[in-house]
């Protein structure tokens, strides 16, 4: 599994890496971008399993990388997770390309639910089973309020 964590944030690509941590994505399968130039380079030079990608970044908005992405042919999925959270900007990402669009803040079971699908149905593409355990522990991540707590999810 190698997944690619994009956020001009440095906090945020670390919350992240975080939380894919809690789901099993563990830090050493995980590379970083912190923008979108960044994150097209480094999608054409490897093997992706997961893209995580921001929308409000320098250089390149994250939305003009999923298009540039899918113009060169690379399939990995992709997942928008963004304070972005008007309809429009979610059809947006989609069209360009995104595979699903993630709102901050987020829970870790919100993360793990739409992780665990865009990868099951690449795994069922391939012919594989994918076996994703739940979350360790569950968090909710709310960077407007400046924290990040354990929550209780039902």
């Amino acid at each position: 599994m190698k997944c690619l964590v994009v956020d001009d944030s440095a906090v945020m690509r670390k919350i992240l890496i975080r939380e894919l941590g809690h789901i099993g994505i563990g830090p050493e399968s995980i590379i970083q971008a912190d923008d979108g130039k960044k994150a097209v380079w480094l999608a054409r030079a490897g093997d992706l399993d997961l893209i995580l990608m921001d929308w409000n970044m320098p250089e390149m908005k994250g939305v003009e990388a999923v298009a540039e992405i899918r113009c060169l042919g690379i399939a990995t999925p992709i997942l928008m997770v963004t304070s972005e959270g008007e309809a429009r900007q979610a059809n947006k990402a989609m069209e360009a390309g995104a595979n699903d669009y993630l709102i901050k803040p987020f829970s870790t079971m919100a993360l793990f639910n739409k992780v665990s699908t865009l990868l099951a149905h690449v795994a069922g593409e391939l012919g594989l089973e994918l076996i994703c355990p739940p979350p360790r522990r569950a968090y909710s991540v709310n960077l407007d309020e400046g924290r990040i707590g354990p929550v209780i999810e039902e």
